[in-house]
């Protein structure tokens, strides 16, 4: 059996007890735990950022009772708060937002490509699809998160040049797995099921359609940046066939 290489820690700022143990559960046996992980408390600020400097692109988990000042915006990591009173409901909503705030600077660049070459609106698309990539999402989904109906957006995305919303969710869930792989050094396949995919081979088949090639080629044109390219092409219009971004599945 192959040994996998261990996932980066997750930095945390926590002082309760009872809130600790229930943040070391929640991201020690949820899919989140396939990516990053085990928790690695700090006992304040100083001890924090040195964490963090240790994890590049890991958010760190902060007791709200600890986020006064300016201390977090000295972190440099996004920060998820978590609160005592609230945990009980709450684990998958931690698990949701920690997935969505890892490697945050690798989303933010193709976002700022967008805006630089396709504009601001079709930039707000992007970021919204982009920001729901961690988990299984819908057109429908996307569409309320733009405060419109799936019919405005598919009229939108018509306007504006774009494919149909479905195919840019595809695109964005593939860059999401790739680029979490390659964050956590861990198997495409095991990442994708992290992230809502029911196996390897649904997600590999995801992939063959919107590429023609399989997960493993991608990877060898340059795995993330690879996808990356083809959403940036897709977002401003360039022709592609299904080694790139354009046309239907």
């Amino acid at each position: 059996m192959k040994i996998l290489p261990p996932t980066p820690p997750l930095p945390a700022l926590v002082k309760a007890p009872e809130l600790r143990n229930w943040v070391r559960l929640a991201v020690g046996i949820g899919p989140v735990s396939r990516i990053v992980g085990p928790v690695a408390f700090a006992r304040g600020w100083d001890e924090l950022r040195a964490l963090s400097g240790r994890s590049p692109g890991a958010p760190a988990v902060v007791e709200r009772g600890a986020l006064r000042g300016e201390r977090g915006a000295e972190l440099g990591a996004p920060i998820v708060p978590v609160s005592a009173t609230r945990r009980a409901q709450d684990a998958r909503a931690l698990e949701s937002a920690v997935l969505r705030s890892i490697d945050l600077g690798g989303v933010q660049a193709v976002l700022d490509d967008v805006d630089r070459r396709a504009g601001r609106e079709i930039r707000r698309i992007a970021a919204r699809i982009l920001s729901m990539a961690h988990r299984p999402c819908t057109v429908p989904e996307v569409a309320a998160g733009l405060g419109c109906s799936h019919a405005t957006l598919a009229r939108r995305c018509a306007a504006l040049g774009l494919p149909r919303a479905k195919r840019l969710i595809s695109l964005a869930r593939i860059f999401t797995v790739e680029r979490l792989a390659e964050w956590s050094r861990q198997p495409s396949g095991v990442v994708a099921v992290a992230l809502g995919f029911s196996n390897g081979p649904n997600y590999r088949r995801l992939v063959r359609g919107t590429f023609g090639v399989p997960p493993s080629v991608v990877r060898e044109r340059g795995g993330a940046r690879h996808v990356a390219r083809a959403v940036l092409d897709a977002l401003d219009g360039a022709p592609m066939g299904r080694t790139g971004a354009r046309g239907e599945e």
